[in-house]
């Protein structure tokens, strides 16, 4: 926290900066809760990732390889859900080496159920 923020906190009525923390509080909760949003591409309410660099090509880390089980028939049929197992911490863009960010409206929608 910055000298200017830290004035402007100190600024505040006691009920102001307990709102404040609270709110701090359900953000850095939220950004926690992302981590383990499961991915579903095919999903129109599902929250899409974005690693910011504009030409994503999503891959998985060694914990999200592990977690992954293709279940499938003789005939070639994919049995399993693939996708219910990837969490968005698995992930990362093998162009810029990023995670998938958090949306900023999935952490305003996660502080007003919190509020």
């Amino acid at each position: 926290m910055e000298l200017k923020e830290m004035k402007a906190f100190a600024a505040l009525t006691d009920e102001e900066r307990a709102r404040a923390i609270r709110r701090e509080e359900a953000r850095l909760k939220a950004i926690e809760e992302w981590a383990n949003e499961r991915y579903r591409p095919d999903s129109s309410t599902s929250y899409k990732p974005d690693c910011g660099c504009g030409d994503p090509f999503w891959t998985l880390n060694r914990e999200g390889q592990q977690e992954v089980n293709i279940c499938f028939r003789s005939d070639g049929t994919i049995t399993s859900d693939v996708w219910e197992m990837i969490e968005m911490s698995h992930m990362y863009c093998l162009h810029c080496g990023a995670a998938p960010s958090v949306p900023q409206s999935y952490i305003d929608e996660y502080i007003e159920r919190e509020e």
